[in-house]
């Protein structure tokens, strides 16, 4: 059972990492688009 939670619980871990990447590099993307400086 605890295996199982882990296993779950890795694979979220996974999906959110390439889900924030993915915004990241449309963020990027939009920045480089829009060629105004970031409000950082």
């Amino acid at each position: 059972m605890l295996e199982l939670i882990l296993k779950i619980a890795g694979m979220i871990i996974s999906a959110l990492n390439i889900i924030m990447k993915v915004i990241d590099t449309i963020d990027k993307f939009k920045h480089q688009k829009s060629n105004r400086p970031s409000p950082k």
